[in-house]
């Protein structure tokens, strides 16, 4: 089975799977991962409350900052790597 949800990049003090702003994208956080200097790229899933478009939209108009994500609807043959201390996340997303 692939991977189907939603990548969301964004800078930002707080966690981003604890900003109210970013379940826009969904609700289901399954990875947080810290970038440094701020940046942290959260993978999410669930269906979108609203559209990519939309939920941009609000998370910026909510938190000043700017936004990138992709929904994924399956991600079978791509790879996806980022680099950073995958065990600086665990356990850092909210449930």
């Amino acid at each position: 089975m692939g991977f189907w949800g939603t990548f969301v990049l964004a800078r930002s003090a707080a966690l981003l799977a604890n900003v109210e702003a970013v379940r826009g994208f969904g609700y289901q956080h399954e990875h947080l991962y810290e970038l440094g200097d701020g940046w942290q790229l959260l993978e999410t899933r669930a269906p979108l409350s609203l559209g990519l478009p939309q939920a941009s939209e609000r998370f910026v108009a909510a938190t000043a900052t700017s936004v990138l994500a992709m929904l994924e609807a399956e991600l079978w043959a791509a790879r996806f790597r980022v680099e950073a201390d995958t065990a600086a996340h665990r356990g850092r997303v909210a449930a």
